[in-house]
């Protein structure tokens, strides 16, 4: 037995659960930023493990690029 709101069955559509996906283009702003972080983390620390947040800055930076691509190709499907 069904609620009387529920969605009827129709077969081969998905449904998502939840929030609507992040715009591609805040995402994008979020990868530069931690890039822009990485950089400047990369010109201004001086210490001898100055290599570690850089490569995590622009790590988490590539990570929102590829959301951001993913986001941008599921909303042009």
């Amino acid at each position: 037995m069904t609620p009387a709101h529920a969605r009827p069955y129709t077969p081969g559509a998905t449904y998502e659960v939840g929030r609507r996906n992040a715009s591609p283009l805040l995402l994008v702003g979020l990868a530069l930023m931690w890039m822009v972080a990485g950089a400047v983390c990369g010109l201004y620390l001086h210490a001898s493990w100055t290599l570690i947040p850089v490569v995590v800055a622009v790590g988490i930076g590539v990570l929102y690029l590829r959301a951001a691509a993913g986001a941008y190709l599921r909303r042009h499907r």
